[in-house]
């Protein structure tokens, strides 16, 4: 499968998340998951690592030497008791975060217990230290930037060639007054709701204004069919 997509198309693999799974896999394939995964593949950028919690550290060697791109899911991760990824390991890896089993559907609320977990796990509060931005806004500069490698698209930026895929904060909030736009964006990340998002662009397309998609009625109705169906 891997070589029937191309080799610019990035190979997405949940690995190491729990230790059942890592003994598992040594015991049947005589290595830990990443490790294989080297031998067999070699990791190089268009692999995007999902979790990652129980990776050794050799693994982590070898996923800063083949820059291989994670996709962390910190509120999936910590509802299962997976563990973290020791982020301090490998400071220049690109990630982005994920919903998985979907415990959460807001990225704040993902890059926040992410940033919490890692203070919590490393008894400091500097943990992505920036000159540049506050927490927050550096953690989701961070992880926009690491989205364009983990998706192979090009997003994650406001400019010309890239997806118009944005959301649009209420800048009217009190949350936000007297705040500069990185202030701002690192409130939202660390304190924020989903009441404090006007509206969801994709492709500059308005899809959500106020926490309804425009759509809202048509696809609650064809959700609770399908939920019906699935739970009867």
């Amino acid at each position: 499968l891997v070589d029937l997509v191309g080799a610019d198309t990035p190979v997405h693999i949940h690995v190491s998340e729990q230790p059942a799974e890592v003994a598992e896999i040594r015991k049947n394939l005589g290595d830990t998951p990443i490790a294989w995964l080297n031998r067999e593949f070699g990791l190089s950028p268009r692999w995007a690592l999902v979790h990652a919690t129980q990776a050794t550290p050799a693994e982590l060697d070898l996923i800063d030497d083949g820059a291989a791109t994670l996709v962390l899911c910190p509120t999936t991760e910590h509802d299962l008791g997976d563990g973290r990824f020791p982020i301090e390991r490998t400071p220049g890896a690109s990630w982005g975060v994920g919903s998985d089993s979907q415990v959460s559907v807001s990225p704040a609320e993902e890059l926040r217990l992410m940033l919490y977990g890692q203070r919590a796990a490393q008894g400091k509060r500097a943990v992505l230290p920036s000159t540049e931005h506050s927490d927050g806004s550096n953690l989701w500069q961070r992880t926009t930037q690491g989205a364009s490698a983990v998706t192979g698209s090009p997003v994650g930026r406001i400019a010309p060639g890239h997806a118009a895929d944005f959301v649009v904060l209420d800048g009217a909030r009190p949350d936000f007054t007297g705040l500069t736009a990185d202030h701002v964006l690192s409130a939202w990340v660390l304190s924020g709701q989903a009441h404090q998002i006007a509206e969801v662009r994709v492709g500059g397309a308005v899809v959500a204004q106020h926490g309804a998609h425009v759509d809202h009625s048509e696809l609650a109705e064809g959700a609770r069919a399908a939920l019906s169906v699935l739970r009867s």
